[in-house]
């Protein structure tokens, strides 16, 4: 008889099943260590936010004057992919920096004065953007110019650009640079040609359940090579507060764009920081002090002053006014409006340090807003609203610092909003949107035959009449173009010359129709007398 044992062990498996069972046992351990991130992001964050703003911002400030913590700071790992030793290392001490100054940007009206003023003569009401051929392209259809400049003004339309509902986004970006530091702006592009600007959240962009490797690092939430911060692949935004809400955005639909940082750090850091925070600070303070007291001041109407008391009447009117708490404290009180103040035999009114020393409590604060202003080299009465300030011809000059700092603002703006408008004009050709000159144009054609420009509004202060006599002595002269002039004063000078050739036309067909008094009926004007 034949005894057969049973096999219980399971079957073998196969290679591609094998394979399978490999990459879920791998996406179990990722999906359990993206929670892990999660959670010790979301610790790290509620554990930051118990300090007070203004501890924090000592406790940040004294890592630039402890010489030992700087100066130990030699290691590779420090400074590598895209960190900013000494001041942040990672995320949540990045957010500390932003956070500190949205308050400060919406709380003191130093540094949001500061932040709408120096917006003001970025943007003004709007950067300009104009098509025209290449240099080189002497051929390209006039059609093709006016359809792509018809395209864009419907992109920025349907975007809200420059404001409707919604904040301009030219206005949004200036101010998030000084508030965040940086900005992103995510494009969408649809099937229809059209693309949607969405602005992301600086916080949105963050590594949370991507985790960096022998190859890409994910720091900051920006997927970069290991060791090569520069070369940006794509950015990680979590849009909700789970792995799950997270979208991956290729470098091609993301405009990052980036203030107080260097090519190998991977975020920008706000101006509102350190020094600078406290200087704003501390200058909001002293105002407050200084109109506190003198409003104090202004409540008392008069002070009476009795000639005779004896020294009974002293000691009452003195206990009187030393009022103290039930801790034994003295309390201090507000003084009511129209109060009178009456003393004693024996006592003197004296008036508070604020009465002697106003002019210098006020150049004191002047200073110190001078000082707070210097990152952005912004002239005082920017900063301090002061229009007494006898330096504002002086700092719109062509040659001044905060011209020249405007300028160089405007060409960052204007680089980004120049790839936002490219990349959009762009995929509305690769969804054969360009219709013009009886054909349909690609993307490859619209690079090679036309350029988009984006003029910023001048900054510099001048007079109206005497620029329009120097533009009139140059085209005269030869060596400036009424096209110059126009696209310097920030004027479509195509749309002009249409104007005027259709005013000309409309004219023509007035005189048309006009008779002399001594025509017949029916003779048109200048004819002639008609035969007999």
């Amino acid at each position: 008889m034949i005894t057969t044992i049973a096999n219980d062990s399971p079957p073998e498996l196969t290679l591609e099943e094998m394979r399978a069972e490999r990459q879920r046992l791998l996406q179990e351990k990722r999906l359990r260590q993206e929670r892990i991130n999660v959670r010790k992001l979301r610790l790290q964050e509620s554990f930051a936010l118990d300090y007070g703003l203004s501890d924090l911002v000592q406790e940040l400030g004294s890592l630039t004057t402890d010489r030992m913590n700087v100066l130990s700071g030699g290691r590779y790992t420090r400074r590598s992919d895209g960190r900013s030793y000494p001041l942040i290392q990672d995320e949540r001490q990045l957010g500390l920096y932003r956070d500190a100054s949205r308050i400060m940007c919406q709380s003191n009206e130093f540094a949001g004065g500061l932040v709408e003023g120096v917006c003001a003569y970025v943007v003004g009401v709007g950067f300009s953007y104009n098509v025209k051929p290449q240099p080189d392209c002497s051929d390209v259809p006039k059609e093709l110019v006016e359809r792509c400049k018809g395209w864009i003004q419907e992109f920025q339309t349907m975007n809200q650009w420059f404001g409707e509902e919604m904040p301009g986004l030219e206005e949004e970006s200036c101010n998030r640079l000084d508030e965040d530091g940086e900005f992103f702006h995510a494009l969408y592009h649809e099937m229809d040609g059209t693309t949607y600007v969405r602005t992301v959240e600086p916080e949105y962009v963050t590594a949370g359940g991507r985790t960096s490797d022998e190859e890409t690092s994910w720091t900051f939430g920006i997927q970069s090579p290991k060791h090569d911060p520069q070369q940006v692949l794509s950015y990680n935004v979590q849009w909700g507060d789970s792995v799950e809400d997270e979208e991956q955005i290729d470098k091609g639909r993301m405009i990052h764009c980036r203030i107080n940082s260097r090519r190998t750090l991977k975020r920008g850091l706000t101006p509102f920081s350190f020094n600078t925070y406290t200087l704003f600070y501390q200058a909001a303070v002293l105002a407050d002090a200084l109109v506190d007291t003198a409003g104090q001041q202004a409540k008392i109407v008069s002070v009476k002053q009795f000639a005779n008391s004896g020294p009974s009447g002293i000691t009452a009117f003195g206990a009187k006014q030393n009022k103290t708490g039930s801790d034994g404290q003295p309390v201090a009180s507000k003084l009511q409006k129209g109060r009178n103040e009456v003393l004693g035999a024996g006592q003197t009114y004296l008036a508070g340090p604020i009465a002697a020393n106003g002019s210098t409590h006020l150049a004191i604060l002047t200073s110190t807003l001078r000082s707070a202003g210097r990152k952005w080299n912004a002239p005082d009465w920017l900063v301090s609203g002061d229009p007494a300030a006898n330096t504002y011809a002086s700092s719109l000059t062509a040659e001044s610092p905060f011209v020249l700092w405007v300028k160089r603002r405007q060409a960052l703006l204007s680089s980004c909003f120049k790839q936002i408008v490219w990349r959009a004009l762009l995929w509305a050709a690769r969804c054969k949107q360009i219709f013009a000159a009886g054909r349909i144009w690609t993307a490859e054609e619209l690079m090679a035959l036309i350029v988009i420009e984006v003029n910023a509004p001048s900054p510099i202060a001048r007079d109206a009449l005497q620029a329009a006599q120097a533009n009139q002595t140059a085209i005269a002269a030869g060596w400036k173009s009424q096209r110059m002039a126009a696209e310097e004063e920030g004027i479509d000078y195509d749309q002009v010359v249409r104007d005027q050739i259709q005013h000309e036309q409309d004219m023509m067909g007035t005189r048309l129709d006009l008779k002399l008094p001594d025509d017949p009926p029916g003779n048109p004007a200048g004819g002639g007398n008609a035969s007999a």
